[in-house]
């Protein structure tokens, strides 16, 4: 329980755009973390816990038809010109819940009936930035610093 009282304060908290957690919000916090994945003192399945050594299966790409494609894109002009007039309040709702802390998802149950995933996502990309993944130092696996 007490985890979750963590994760709520911290959504609740304001932060600048790209700062997920306190580890990496003060200095050297994220270098810290990454060492401690690197030593093996913080497991991470897949990274330094239970890997596989055998090779990725090959998985055959699936391709839309142009045809689909281009009923899709029909669809999506439809439906943008349909809601055109009740799509910037819902996106301009939905901006100020995220600005303000409060349940984005309650908000996008809503949003998401006349909004498309291009106009939603550029929304919240523009209130809370773009993710920016950290880079890996893979050198630090072989005890170097």
């Amino acid at each position: 329980m007490d985890v979750f009282r963590e994760m709520d304060t911290l959504r609740r908290r304001p932060r600048r755009a790209g700062a997920a957690l306190p580890a990496q919000q003060d200095p050297g916090g994220g270098h810290n973390y990454e060492k401690q994945i690197y030593a093996g003192q913080r497991p991470i399945i897949g990274l330094n816990k239970y890997i596989n050594d055998e090779p990725m299966p090959s998985v055959p790409l699936a391709r839309t038809s142009p045809t689909k494609q281009r009923l899709q894109v029909a669809r999506l002009r439809a439906f943008k010109q349909k809601n055109a007039k009740k799509a910037p309040a819902a996106l301009q709702k939905l901006e100020n819940v995220a600005r303000s802390g409060g349940n984005v998802f309650a908000e996008l149950v809503h949003t998401v009936e006349v909004c498309s995933l291009g106009q939603i996502t550029a929304c919240l990309t523009g209130v809370v930035g773009k993710f920016r993944p950290m880079v890996w130092n893979f050198s630090m696996s072989s005890g170097q610093q």
